[in-house]
């Protein structure tokens, strides 16, 4: 079967909301599907658990998994095809995959020299209706040039506003020490902003060490909630929309399927 051929053996009954996908003719949530793909089970343990199934759904499901990375995470030069989701959960989930999917394949089709570990924390990862920012925790390497990664950030941040929110990207190194958040300016430099309050202004060009204002745990930096790249690791319960939107694409675009 084509992909769009596999497309049309799923329904959704909310446009926009990956969690009302359903495979056609069952009562069978895409995401349930998808999300015990993500556990490890095979086709074959699938489809006894799903005897109304056969393999061409779980293609199906698959397949729309990668429809949904492909609207929401259109690269920067198809910026004019991508069309948001709505409501503020959605527009959030869709845009940390976009940063997410811009940064792993940023130097055609690697990942953006330096970056060595992406993860989400904050309400985001959880199942709070109403989260406030994208919290992302980003590993770099300490010679790492910041501005490719801020430029980045800028657009996250840009994107979160249209919802009313923001977006952080909160720095460790390589020894697991936070460093500070990316800054957004986009001059960065000592004396370009008279109220900065980092400690340092200028000294890293695009790195806000604010450690008098934010603190992380130890814990928190070596065992996130959600590391998204380069392996994915989920140490939380997942809401639904959550596990549709972004870990289901990004395993996807990992081929990290069994």
């Amino acid at each position: 079967m084509t992909h769009h051929e596999l497309l049309r053996r799923i329904t959704v009954s909310t446009p926009g909301d990956p969690g009302s996908a359903l495979i056609r003719g069952t009562s069978i949530a895409v995401i349930e599907v998808l999300g015990r793909f993500a556990t490890g089970e095979s086709t074959e343990e699938l489809l006894r658990r799903y005897p109304q199934l056969v393999e061409e759904d779980l293609h199906a499901c698959a397949a729309y998994a990668t429809e949904i990375a492909l609207l929401s995470a259109a690269p920067p030069t198809e910026e004019s095809a991508y069309i948001p989701p709505t409501g503020t959960r959605l527009r959030l989930i869709a845009e940390a995959l976009r940063f997410v999917r811009g940064v792993i394949a940023a130097d055609g089709g690697s990942p953006l020299e330096g970056v060595m570990r992406i993860a989400l924390i904050g309400s985001l990862a959880t199942a709070k209706p109403d989260p406030g920012d994208i919290d992302l925790l980003i590993t770099v390497a300490s010679g790492m040039e910041l501005a490719p990664l801020a430029s980045r950030a800028r657009r996250l941040h840009e994107a979160a506003e249209t919802v009313h929110r923001g977006a952080d990207l909160f720095l460790t190194d390589e020894e697991g020490q936070y460093i500070g958040r990316i800054c957004r300016q986009i001059d960065c430099g000592h004396g370009v902003r008279i109220n900065c309050r980092a400690l340092h202004c200028g000294r890293r060009p695009f790195l806000y060490d604010d450690l008098h204002l934010v603190r992380l745990s130890a814990r928190l930096i070596t065992e996130p909630p959600i590391i998204l790249w380069p392996n994915l690791i989920v140490r939380v319960p997942v809401p639904n929309d959550l596990q549709a939107g972004l870990i289901a694409p990004l395993q996807q675009l990992l081929g990290n399927w069994k």
